[in-house]
């Protein structure tokens, strides 16, 4: 896949911090609701129980999912540009964060805001920082 990106934004990013897609999940009708702003398109798209496990065995095996409740964020009130995967989140998530300009930047924002790690296989080591909520004095779990 990272040869499909352009290069600067792979010389920008950190690898699995490369792209930001959003769910949430619509208790009143059962269904997840997938957001995703990618090569200048808007991907929004509806899933169902077992559809929704490969989109999540993804994230899990691929990448960092975040959970935050968007009711605690503050209200965005200026548009956003470029339009990008990460401007886009902080549009939807009514984040004013000018400075968070990467998948990376935009986790560790989330995590300062409060968001739980729901799957976090690439948030420990050496080659992804130190992603953990601001104030934590919890050490990195050992994988095995």
């Amino acid at each position: 896949m990272d040869a499909e990106l352009p290069w600067l934004w792979r010389w920008l990013t950190r690898p699995h911090f490369r792209h930001v897609c959003m769910m949430r999940y619509d208790l009143d009708f059962d269904v997840w609701l997938f957001v995703e702003w990618s090569s200048r398109r808007l991907y929004v798209e509806l899933y169902r129980g077992e559809d929704v496990d490969g989109i999540l065995h993804k994230f899990r095996e691929e990448g960092v999912l975040l959970a935050i409740d968007t009711q605690a964020l503050e209200k965005n009130s200026r548009p956003r540009m470029p339009l990008y995967c990460v401007t886009w989140a902080k549009q939807l998530l009514g984040i004013d964060a000018p400075f968070v300009l990467t998948p990376h930047q935009l986790a560790c924002e989330l995590l300062k805001r409060g968001a739980d790690v729901i799957f976090d296989k690439y948030l420990d080591g050496d080659d992804h920082g130190n992603l953990r909520p601001a104030g934590s004095t919890e050490a990195p779990a050992s994988r095995s």
